[in-house]
């Protein structure tokens, strides 16, 4: 009986041991890194995919850094409308049309 328990162990430990991680860079980044890194990756982001020019990117940088203000990731109904209305000042009409089809995809 003691045998057959030890053999049981050693098989599970072996098994565990088998299974390699994978090293990936990028694995978990999205977690670790820093609300002002967030923003700068997401204004990168925007100014590549709605083809911004450089003062549309100062005012996104400046109203990423202002949103959220309550602390949370999430912002409450009151400064989503702000931040939208903010947000359709700083982009044309194109852009922001272009801007809500990549939201809903």
């Amino acid at each position: 009986m003691k045998k057959l328990i030890i053999a049981a162990l050693l098989c599970i430990g072996i098994t565990s041991f088998a299974q390699e991680k994978k090293n990936n860079p990028n694995q978990g980044q999205f977690r670790t890194s820093s609300p002002q890194q967030k923003n700068e990756n997401r204004v990168k982001r925007m100014v590549e995919e709605l083809n911004l020019d450089s003062s549309q990117e100062q005012q996104l940088v400046s109203l990423f850094k202002n949103y959220p203000t309550n602390g949370t990731n999430k912002l409450t109904p009151d400064e989503r409308k702000e931040y939208n209305k903010k947000l359709k000042e700083i982009l044309t009409p194109d852009q922001m049309a272009l801007l809500k089809s990549k939201r809903k995809q």
